[in-house]
């Protein structure tokens, strides 16, 4: 891969760019809940928040960020920087019941902001071309 991943295969970013956040995500989510005494809570509705949750909304945004890479990128022949302003756009927007939200506490903001950073770099890395997992 060149530049970015529009010069050559695109199913290796995308196994780089949903792994690596599942693992760091989860990561977050077990170490936060092992060594702080307040867990990670639904900032919508205050409920602790599963394991499950942080598993499907990183497997879902992260495919729907390549979704959108894929149509801007490769689909329309757009720049990577094009794409990097949309993930940027919609890194704010995440963070919108991170920090608007009734039930969130200083613990879920800290750790959920960390998720939302790492997954926003760790993608934008994989489909610009940085290949981190070898065969």
């Amino acid at each position: 891969m060149a530049d970015d991943a529009s010069s050559g295969p695109l199913l290796p970013a995308i196994i780089q760019a949903v792994v690596l956040p599942l693992i760091v995500n989860l990561a977050i989510f077990f170490l936060t809940n092992a060594l702080v005494n307040d867990p990670i809570v639904d900032p919508n509705s205050g409920d602790e928040m599963p394991f499950a949750a942080v598993l499907i909304s990183t497997v879902f945004w992260t495919l729907g960020a390549v979704a959108v890479y894929w149509l801007v990128v490769r689909r329309m022949g757009r720049s990577m920087r094009v794409f990097q302003i949309i993930a940027f756009i919609a890194l704010i927007f995440s963070f919108l019941p991170v920090f608007l939200g009734e039930g969130a506490d200083a613990t879920t903001t800290v750790a959920l902001s960390l998720m939302h950073l790492s997954t926003y770099t760790i993608v934008l890395a994989s489909l610009s071309g940085l290949t981190l997992l070898r065969r």
